[in-house]
């Protein structure tokens, strides 16, 4: 049977699924980078679901249009809302159950024709329009049947949002019995790499974090995004995730609608190439002063300050903040490797130097951080060790005695001294 076939394929996908675990919501926003193509902000309403109306609140705050999937029920229940949300511009689609609207069950003799798909997607479809005031011009289901396509497609609807995996993720047309191509798009996922789907897991920064990954390596990407539980604590996660991600990376959300037409026009051109490292690393304030603490002596230094950092990270942040006046608080670093070379020393006692000394060979440094930390660098005037300037740079920060001896590398004998890179996550 075509159910028990369906029911199989999800069980195994679903004991693929290795979410990130929760953060606290008071965290910062761990990933930042911008997305390789389009974003869809889609939101499941179906069951016993409530009214998001601070998830659209934060969006329409933001001018960002959501896709509303819900089912006939739900847009029964919550009328109001959804024409209200429609006249702010954000699509209204319909969700399909394959067993409650379908009759797709294992109870069944046998499966739903191709006119029952086309009664029952109809009969939804109407009630949606009624309640809400839209035609759903896309549709979504928890898989997709050959009858289920060419049922959808012959009803004119522009977008389909499975939520299993499609392959390669990437939007195709839906296929005909004739070999044809429909009209239709299906919209996979996108670059989800732990196989738990596309919606949110949780409302943390980590949760989100998880959508910027997907975002940053695929060219059609949905997110997934469940009502609210705690609303205020929630709505200020996601604050935080659209100011520092989706708005300062000026990443471009459409609808379902406007995503199967951009699919559309995109049809046979080569699919982008993501770069090597696609979500460069962000340094908290907080994450910063535990990795100086733990650099501010000497006379060797931890491969991993603080535990979080490693030494190439903890240099670039620190270079960042002394070279800006204002404070530049959180600082997402680029692509950095350690030292090339280890060199000897040229201090035999420790020296000290003044602030204006530090901050000006910060300021020098700054625009040239790119390939390898220096091996060398010039500070006042002396000539230190990068193992040394970094010790410097870390008493600088923290507003202790600017005084340095000489400071061995954790690793002088392999590449980059043990240092490591700053890359993405």
């Amino acid at each position: 049977m075509l159910m028990q076939a369906l029911m199989m394929v999800l069980s195994q996908a679903a004991a693929r699924c290795d979410p990130p675990p929760p953060n606290n919501p008071g965290s910062a926003v761990g990933a930042r980078a911008p997305a390789l193509g389009h974003v869809l902000l889609e939101v499941p309403l179906m069951g016993s679901a409530g009214a998001p109306r601070p998830l659209l609140d934060s969006l329409d705050e933001r001018d960002l249009k959501a896709t509303l999937m819900v089912s006939a029920d739900w847009a029964e229940r919550h009328s109001a809302f959804l024409r209200d949300a429609s006249s702010r511009g954000h699509e209204v689609g319909l969700w399909m159950s394959l067993r409650d609207d379908i009759g797709l069950s294992g109870a069944y003799a046998q499966d739903p024709s191709f006119a029952d798909w086309v009664d029952a997607i109809r009969l939804a479809r109407g009630r949606v329009k009624r309640a809400s005031n839209q035609r759903p011009k896309t549709i979504g289901m928890i898989a997709l049947t050959p009858i289920g396509e060419m049922a959808i497609d012959a009803l004119a609807f522009k977008a389909v949002l499975p939520h299993e995996r499609t392959i390669g993720d990437i939007p195709r047309r839906v296929e005909r019995t004739d070999k044809a191509k429909g009209r239709t798009r299906v919209l996979g996922q996108g670059d989800y790499a732990d196989g738990c789907g596309h919606v949110v897991p949780h409302w943390t920064p980590a949760g989100l974090d998880r959508a910027t990954h997907a975002a940053a390596r695929s060219e059609w990407v949905r997110v997934g995004m469940p009502t609210m539980d705690g609303a205020v604590q929630a709505k200020a996660v996601l604050d935080q995730w659209l100011d520092q991600v989706v708005l300062r990376e000026s990443w471009r959300v459409v609808t379902a609608h406007q995503m199967a037409k951009l699919a559309a026009k995109a049809e046979g051109d080569p699919p982008k190439v993501a770069p090597p490292v696609a979500v460069a690393r962000t340094v908290t304030k907080s994450q910063l002063d535990r990795a100086t603490s733990a650099l501010v002596d000497g006379p060797v230094l931890p491969r991993r300050p603080g535990g979080t950092l490693n030494l190439t990270e903890a240099f670039y942040a620190l270079v960042v903040h002394l070279a800006t006046d204002a404070d530049p608080g959180d600082v997402t670093l680029d692509h950095l490797g350690g030292p090339s070379t280890c060199p000897r020393t040229e201090l035999t006692l420790p020296i000290s130097l003044t602030d204006e000394d530090v901050r000006t060979a910060a300021a020098a440094l700054a625009p040239r951080l790119q390939g390898r930390v220096p091996s060398i660098l010039q500070v006042g005037p002396f000539t230190l060790t990068a193992s040394e300037a970094l010790v410097l740079f870390s008493r600088a920060y923290r507003g202790e005695a600017l005084q340095v001896g000489p400071i061995r590398d954790p690793q002088p004998q392999s590449q980059g001294c043990g240092w490591g890179d700053s890359k993405g996550l």
